[in-house]
């Protein structure tokens, strides 16, 4: 799949984002109302963890999950205003699911 390069742009944005959030998710930093507790069901979750964390499929990464419909916001204090964290992950999360439809 070859994506356009503002697609690609976005993705790197949305990475280069992430990547603080991933640290603090491993160094035990991220304030724990945003990390996922032990045996959460991912299926309908919405945090971080660190590597190890809930499944074999995670023993080697830390990583968000999105997958109830909402997304964390790790900077700001409210939706009316949002940090550049979830403007991120908002905008790669719209962009994400427009590839699969």
């Amino acid at each position: 799949l070859r994506l356009p390069s503002w697609h690609e742009r976005l993705n790197a944005e949305a990475f280069e984002a992430s990547l603080p959030a991933l640290d603090a998710a491993e160094s035990g930093a991220l304030r724990p109302c945003h990390l996922l507790a032990p045996g959460t069901d991912s299926g309908d979750a919405t945090g971080a963890h660190a590597a190890g964390a809930l499944s074999r499929y995670n023993a080697h990464r830390s990583g968000f999950i999105f997958s109830n419909g909402d997304l964390l916001d790790l900077h700001g204090s409210s939706e009316e205003a949002p940090s550049e964290f979830r403007r991120q992950m908002e905008q790669f999360f719209e962009a994400a699911c427009g590839l699969a439809e």
